[in-house]
């Protein structure tokens, strides 16, 4: 089991290169822009995010891409 080695979203971001930071502060403030009252999270070592308390979407870095993971909420 990978040991949680941060605890927010800027930590997170800080373990890749530079460029690969901007994108994921973009995706961020692009997510936060379509709903301000998104509670951030750390969630299966990933930034999530939260809507009335209840998980609603997670992202990921990866080498070569951005992994974009929803919740599925019935």
């Amino acid at each position: 089991m990978m040991k949680n080695t941060f605890k927010n979203f800027e930590e997170y971001f800080l373990l890749f290169p530079e460029k690969a930071q901007v994108k994921l502060e973009i995706l961020r403030k692009t997510i936060h822009a379509q709903n301000p009252h998104l509670e951030e999270y750390i969630g299966y070592q990933m930034p999530a995010f939260k809507y009335k308390n209840k998980p609603l979407l997670y992202f990921a870095a990866y080498k070569k891409h951005i992994g974009f993971y929803r919740f599925r909420m019935y």
